[in-house]
């Protein structure tokens, strides 16, 4: 730490009072000090915590800063804090980041389905209408590990990171950034500083029995928020000078608070984090809690209130804020972070496809159609992504770049299908009325490149339909196909 910063840094960790804090700051720190080129501008860190949908209060708190003057150089994140400080990371202003949680569709980006026009005929009839799909082998039907695979997710991330998809070391980005995940095998605290940002981020988001773990390495990963919430200490170890927190999550309850199941639930799936926080909150000079009582935290039909909510918590420090980026500028202007949005285009030297063991790897890279050595965009490769994932050849199916020396290899991750998926759901239409839909998909039976689906509706009237295809082509895209039906409907 700077010796001009030490006296400074005592009294930040010890007094409660940071207004008094900055109005030191700015009338004691010396000229002299400042016009010394061998003293460095103090860093500035943002520690951004999980909560669901909760953590878009931070883009308001982080507005607030901006309008003061004030500009973080290093930001952790947890969860959903995870994606708002990646995003500013990279060079997305906050306008962009409301207009984008406003517009996007958030609950098709978590699901698992795509636009039905992606999606291969023979695939079309049970992926809509089955809530439901659980894979079967040879000895057991295998329950997932999360409702939702992630498949929808991956593609969200990867498409709104997509300018740092060539950058493996986080603190190489316009402002240095990490994240936290939580070691399911462990329980461990893992800090995401290197790889792949959407990957990172995934595995940060990663809420237990929602979405499926997020596999790097050797680890098993799910939400930061089980270990540590809130990374302030990260923070500190990153270089931060003067820290700023802003905390959305979950807080200790009382035992009026633990009456309800939720309340309970909360309590016990969090109480490592919650205790956790009460250490970590120690560590920031300034702490804004937002006040997000009452609103959903699993629903993204409130963007502009959260933010409102955020705005306001931060809006009494803003005088705080401004006094001291005055300080901080006698050091020189920050500069402006380098914008990397620009980058529209990729001209990657090869494709890496894993994880197949059933599909070829010339089949896969038949259906994305893109040649190495061609500049390819984010829209581009997003389509030929979904294309891919609706053959249903696979359960997930995504992509990353992979920057080696002198190259840049676009890998395709392929987690494939089991050979048998048995799928089901209420179903209601004007013909059958209500009853329950079960089908089975069954691929490679016999021969390969075959498929047969059974479909079965069971309610006041009855339906079974039989398709069975054999396809002719490499790709999977011609066949010869049967169809049988039976039904027993009203007369």
């Amino acid at each position: 730490m700077n010796p001009a910063l030490q006296f400074f840094s005592i009294i930040m960790r010890k007094t409660p009072f940071p207004g008094l804090l900055l109005f030191l700051i700015v009338l004691t720190l010396p000229p002299t000090i400042t016009a010394q080129d061998s003293i460095a501008r103090p860093k500035v860190g943002l520690a951004l915590s999980g909560g669901g949908s909760h953590g878009l209060a931070h883009i308001g708190v982080m507005r607030v800063m901006e309008e003061a003057g004030l500009r973080p150089d290093l930001i952790t994140g947890v969860s959903m804090g995870a994606i708002i400080g990646g995003l500013y990371s990279i060079g997305y202003s906050l306008d962009t980041m409301q207009n984008l949680f406003n517009q996007a569709d958030l609950a098709a980006a978590m699901s698992d389905k795509i636009p039905e026009n992606k999606i291969v005929f023979l695939e079309k009839r049970h992926f809509h209408n089955s809530v439901l799909a659980l894979p079967i082998t040879p000895k057991k039907l295998i329950f997932p590990p999360g409702l939702i695979r992630g498949q929808q997710v991956d593609n969200f991330l990867s498409y709104y990171f997509w300018s740092a998809a060539d950058i493996n070391d986080f603190s190489k980005l316009p402002i240095p950034f990490l994240c936290l995940a939580t070691d399911i095998l462990t329980g461990n605290k893992i800090i995401l500083d290197k790889g792949y940002l959407p990957d990172a981020i995934r595995a940060s988001i990663a809420i237990p029995s929602v979405f499926i773990p997020q596999k790097i390495d050797t680890m098993l990963l799910v939400d930061g928020g089980l270990a540590r919430n809130f990374a302030a200490s990260e923070l500190l170890d990153m270089g931060a000078d003067i820290s700023i927190g802003s905390y959305t999550g979950f807080h200790r309850y009382d035992e009026s608070g633990l009456e309800s199941i939720d309340g309970l639930i909360k309590q016990v799936g969090f109480f490592t984090s919650i205790r956790d926080y009460d250490e970590q909150k120690k560590l920031v000079d300034i702490l804004i809690e937002p006040e997000v009582k009452g609103l959903p935290s699993m629903s993204f039909n409130n963007v502009d209130t959260l933010i409102e909510r955020g705005y306001r918590a931060a809006l009494p420090y803003k005088e705080h804020f401004r006094r001291l980026a005055d300080s901080l500028n006698r050091f020189g202007e920050q500069p402006l972070p380098e914008r990397i949005l620009n980058k529209k285009f990729y001209s990657f030297d090869r494709i890496k496809v894993t994880g197949n063991t059933v599909h070829s790897d010339e089949q896969i890279i038949g259906i994305l159609d893109i040649a190495p050595g061609t500049d390819i965009d984010k829209d581009l490769l997003a389509e030929r992504m979904e294309l891919l994932y609706g053959n249903g050849w696979f359960e997930t199916v995504r992509y990353r770049f992979d920057p080696g020396n002198d190259s840049l290899v676009l890998e395709i991750d392929c987690n494939e299908n089991p050979k048998a998926i048995l799928y089901g759901s209420v179903h209601y239409d004007d013909d059958l009325h209500s009853g329950l839909l079960v089908g089975i998909s069954v691929k490679n039976l016999v021969t390969r490149r075959s498929a047969i689906n059974i479909d079965t509706y069971i309610g006041e009237f009855y339906r079974i339909r039989i398709n069975s295809i054999q396809f002719i082509d490499h790709n999977e895209k011609f066949g010869l196909a049967v169809n049988l039906n039976a039904d027993k409907t009203e007369m």
